[in-house]
């Protein structure tokens, strides 16, 4: 199970049949789980009361990071629906007519040179036989394998069927989310993804803030375990996470990386928001181990919640740090889309 999570997390973006939207989607339900659901859970089981400040501020918390699920949800929705209405099976439809009407053709050309070619006698002789075996054929069927067409008819069967198929088992999205809603958000994707990210870090600054005020409140509880618990998983995250950006900035990888993501983005943000992403990406990576760590040291929540967040907590953490490593070190991103960055280029609305 936690081999297909890390791929999940971390090698679907970048895989053959996996999908950035499937892969973003899955660490954004991972999140909610450890900052969101995992407070709430603590809160009820721990024996230590919380004020109400506090409890209020992680139910908008929450209620923040539901919202940026279901918009990335119906953002995968559009980019499916989408696809379905990418009109290939006309073409596809008309060769495949024309394949099948060709040897129907060439028998009926062999019959007519046959014909001409032969004296009168011969052609009498080949009229009857002609006329004795179409008698014959009109009371038994036609065999529908001919010699002529059946690799054509074979690989129509094999490469045009399933796609008919695929496009049978795969309905346009009406039922969980509205069509005129998915065509607003098609017309107004630039708009809808910038609210995605402004909701993405408001909920982390509200998180920030949240376990200030909860620290605050438990400061009488603080030990030294606490303490040097989070000193030591803070100092190793940030260590390797400085590593890898000191190791790309050294190279061409980090500026290669700024400039690819300017590209992708250019029609929605501005060049700088590469840099943002960065720092909201290490600090995601470094305070989401508080949450399990306050419960197990502070809260005193029961010993199986606080070994299934930790473990959980841990996964994550070391996802995100290897997701950093493959798309700002190893620029794996741009080599899926092609190869060298270009920086006279502009973007390609394929990302977003």
């Amino acid at each position: 199970m936690v081999p297909f999570v890390i791929f999940v997390m971390v090698d679907f973006d970048y895989d053959k049949e996996g999908s950035k939207t499937v892969a973003q989607l899955v660490r954004s339900l991972i999140y909610f789980l450890l900052v969101g659901m995992q407070q709430e859970l603590a809160f009820t089981f721990s024996s230590v009361k919380v004020s109400n400040f506090i409890k209020v501020l992680q139910h908008i918390l929450v209620a923040l990071l539901l919202i940026e699920i279901i918009g990335e949800f119906t953002l995968s929705i559009t980019k499916e629906k989408s696809s379905i209405r990418n009109p290939l099976n006309n073409e596809k439809s008309s060769s495949i007519h024309e394949r099948k009407v060709e040897p129907l053709l060439k028998k009926s050309e062999t019959k007519i040179s046959i014909s001409s070619s032969a004296d009168r006698d011969t052609k009498t002789t080949i009229e009857n036989n002609v006329q004795s075996e179409e008698k014959e054929n009109e009371l038994k069927p036609e065999p529908k394998i001919l010699i002529s067409s059946s690799a054509d008819r074979y690989m129509d069967e094999i490469y045009e069927q399933p796609e008919e198929k695929e496009n049978v088992l795969k309905p346009e999205p009406k039922i969980l989310i509205s069509s005129s809603v998915i065509d607003w958000i098609m017309g107004n994707k630039s708009t809808f993804i910038r609210t995605l990210f402004l909701i993405d870090y408001t909920s982390l600054i509200l998180f920030i803030i949240l376990l200030g005020f909860l620290l605050n409140d438990l400061k009488e509880i603080i030990t030294r375990n606490f303490v040097i618990a989070l000193a030591i998983s803070f100092s190793l995250t940030f260590i390797v996470q400085s590593t890898i950006l000191i190791v790309a900035n050294r190279g061409s990888k980090f500026n290669n990386y700024i400039v690819h993501h300017h590209q992708v983005y250019y029609k929605i943000f501005p060049k700088y928001h590469a840099y943002i992403t960065i720092v909201i990406d290490m600090t995601i990576t470094n305070v989401v181990y508080f949450p399990s760590l306050i419960n197990y040291f502070l809260l005193q929540t029961p010993d199986i919640f606080n070994k299934i967040f930790l473990n959980v907590s841990a996964l994550f953490v070391s996802s995100l740090v290897m997701h950093m490593y493959k798309i700002i070190l190893k620029n794996e991103e741009m080599e899926k889309k092609g190869g060298k960055v270009d920086e006279g280029r502009k973007g390609s609305e394929d990302y977003v």
